[in-house]
């Protein structure tokens, strides 16, 4: 079995990697990483010694390597354990083009995070690779199994295949806080720091809290509303649990924190950043 590429958008994951330099212009090219998740969602892995722009889609195709199922998707039912209610399998005929609401640009997979699957392994410690989407499978369960909150993300379930669990299908939304931000738009910081308590106000009734706030993960339900959305719960815990596979964002955790489990503080400080941040965002 082998991956094919016919243009760069079947590339799930592709970044060139550079030395560590000890001033920007000694930085030195190391090479190419890319990723392709065929159809039935078989996932390869590809390394080049060549800039991006140097290399061909041929030779895209040649170095692609499959990765087995094993090392990177987590079993599905083998996965309830840690979830009052077992894990749900989103339809395999959901539509992926239209979501049916405002704001909405289609369904979002959420795949493993399968870019640095090479240092992974040379680190052997790909059990993290599986495990970080479970855990955001899990927290998305926990919190489905309530009313849909409007600042949260809604979670159609898990995408299956051959028995694992591939993906995580919830609803897309095009730009987040820093993007929109980052392009000079202007935005309602009231409105998008009353959602965002509200949103933390309700994980944290339900014993749950995010410990990953920042503004990669604040999309926009458009530009005409304002209104925030939170996403990625990779990092989701109930509140005193350890964090396992993920953790914060640096530069968004608690000041001064180690930042081993799951807590209150954690949200209630990074959403103090952001209303600082909002004042005068920077981009680095």
């Amino acid at each position: 079995m082998a991956g094919r590429i016919e243009c760069f958008q079947d590339l799930h994951y592709l970044a060139e990697s550079f030395s560590l330099p000890s001033q920007e212009s000694d930085q030195e090219f190391l090479y190419t990483s890319f990723t392709h998740i065929d159809a039935d969602d078989h996932a390869y892995f590809g390394c080049i010694d060549k800039p991006k722009l140097q290399i061909p889609l041929e030779e895209y195709s040649r170095a692609l390597q499959l990765i087995s199922d094993e090392e990177i998707y987590p079993l599905f039912h083998d996965s309830e354990s840690d979830t009052k209610q077992p894990l749900s399998a989103a339809p395999d005929d959901l539509n992926l083009a239209i979501a049916g609401a405002a704001g909405l640009k289609g369904i979002y997979i959420k795949r493993p995070p399968i870019g640095n699957y090479d240092w992974y392994k040379e680190e052997d410690c790909l059990e993290i690779i599986p495990a970080t989407l479970l855990e955001e499978a899990t927290a998305l369960q926990q919190i489905s199994q309530h009313p849909q909150h409007p600042n949260i993300v809604k979670s159609y379930g898990c995408r299956t295949r051959r028995g694992r669990i591939t993906g995580l299908m919830m609803s897309k939304y095009e730009e987040n806080l820093r993007e929109l931000l980052k392009k000079g738009k202007a935005v309602n910081k009231e409105r998008i720091l009353k959602g965002l308590e509200s949103s933390v106000r309700h994980l944290h009734s339900l014993g749950l809290a995010h410990n990953d706030i920042n503004p990669s993960n604040v999309m926009m339900v458009d530009e005409a509303s304002g209104e925030p959305v939170l996403v990625d719960f990779g990092s989701c815990h109930k509140i005193g649990d350890k964090l396992t596979a993920s953790g914060g964002t640096p530069g968004w955790t608690e000041d001064g924190d180690d930042y081993t489990h799951s807590k209150v503080s954690n949200d209630t400080s990074a959403l103090d950043k952001i209303r600082a941040w909002l004042e005068n965002p920077t981009f680095e």
